[in-house]
């Protein structure tokens, strides 16, 4: 059923960019507050504190949200429809793009299908992917609308410093990206493993419910399952779902387990799927140069020591011995980067991002701190405005999310 009533709806800052023929761009709304810094950030945006990201009002601006950003998509692509519309979000109620896809139909605008991704952070980059990997949609016109109003869910202090974290870390934003599915931008390889988080090192409320068993399908053969973590994923012809760490009442974080969780599993997924690419898959595609990676920077903390345990877990892949590894782990951070890639220079391993002492944070340039799925595409928007994203070459592109996922992709954006 589509949205009647209007809630106020202001973007307080607007971003885009083109990568050949893609459009990728942000949204930031709400009042603007400068955080500490400490997490790479130079601020984000933020609700009143009784705004409640789960209410009638919230669903109302997060349909209009999704609507204003899919025209802002066509408009950027000279389009008259959309053959596929996605929106990904772990604040907002799974018939959000349902509701929007009506609300454009009603307004004489095509819309084919729409679907919803529940995967936190890792939403918007999975879907993107996802959908360039699956032939039926080759050359259909996609958009992909990740949506988050994180500052308003947090209600309430929590101990132990979770609640100054997790304020810090969250806020406000969306993004968007369109593309013709196998033409703007290719997916040459990708693996997501689910892997639960049992312990929950961040929780959220409940905002929407896993699909009953009678409604769920078989994953794309791209996804593995660690343990029993198929029973909190679903999978349907409407949209996937990844079931979250649940909280009562607010959003709230854990540091030092969060860092460990995304840190070294994240490392251990990324190091593994960028040795089968190597080895498998990038001779195929006749040893196409490879470009700086496109990732999700949650926090210049989690980012440089996922980076840091990825080159180290690199290091094991490529034979190094451990009496070596132990000597690296008691340098500084810096030194340590620039010896191992001094290391997998000399061992001739090709040139992903191990050979860069350092990768681009780039998030102190979008006014944004995390905003869950949209995150990856203000990287990918701010990356793209500096000319580093390189149309023609493969860009490494890693993802993960709360709950827990890791997702690795390949992908080549057309010139």
């Amino acid at each position: 059923m589509a949205t009647t009533e209007r809630a106020e709806l202001r973007f307080s800052v607007e971003k885009s960019a083109y990568i050949g023929n893609l459009h990728v761009g942000y949204v930031g709304y709400g009042k603007w507050r400068a955080l500490p810094g400490n997490e790479g950030f130079t601020g984000g945006f933020t609700f009143p504190p009784e705004y409640d990201a789960y209410s009638d009002y919230a669903h109302v601006q997060n349909v209009e949200k999704v609507e204003a950003l899919a025209k802002r998509a066509m408009k950027a692509k000279d389009w008259d429809g959309i053959d596929i519309l996605v929106g990904a979000s772990v604040s907002a109620r799974d018939y959000v793009p349902h509701e929007t896809a009506d609300n454009l139909r009603q307004n004489g605008i095509y819309v084919g299908e729409s679907k919803f991704y529940g995967y936190a952070c890792l939403g918007g980059m999975a879907a993107v992917t996802d959908l360039a990997l699956d032939p039926k949609y080759e050359g259909a016109r996609v958009v992909v609308v990740p949506f988050e109003n994180l500052s308003g869910t947090v209600m309430g202090p929590v101990e132990n410093g979770e609640y100054n974290a997790t304020q810090n870390m969250f806020g406000n934003g969306a993004g968007w990206m369109a593309f013709e599915a196998g033409k703007d931008l290719k997916c040459l390889y990708a693996c997501v493993v689910v892997d639960h988080d049992e312990y929950g090192v961040i929780k959220v409320p409940r905002a929407y419910e896993l699909p009953p068993e009678e409604e769920r399908l078989e994953p794309p053969a791209h996804y593995q399952f660690v343990g029993d973590s198929r029973k909190h994923f679903a999978w349907t012809k409407n949209g996937a779902y990844k079931e979250m760490p649940l909280s009562k009442d607010h959003t709230r974080m854990e540091p030092i387990p969060t860092l460990k969780e995304f840190a070294y599993k994240g490392a251990e997924h990324i190091a593994q799927n960028d040795s089968v690419f190597i080895s498998k898959y990038w001779p195929k595609y006749g040893f196409m140069p490879i470009g700086e990676p496109w990732m999700h920077q949650a926090s210049s903390t989690v980012v440089g020591a996922l980076e840091n345990r990825t080159r180290i877990q690199m290091l094991s892949y490529y034979g190094v011995e451990r009496a070596t590894i132990t000597k690296l782990n008691k340098m500084d951070q810096f030194e340590r980067q620039e010896k191992i890639a001094e290391i997998l220079g000399a061992k001739d391993v090709p040139a992903l991002w191990y050979h860069d002492p350092s990768l681009p944070w780039v998030m102190k340039e979008s006014l944004l701190n995390n905003v869950s799925g949209a995150t990856s595409f203000v990287q990918l928007t701010e990356m793209a405005c500096q000319g580093r994203i390189k149309p023609g070459t493969i860009t490494p592109a890693y993802g993960f999310a709360i709950g827990s996922m890791f997702g690795s992709y390949y992908v080549v954006f057309d010139q």
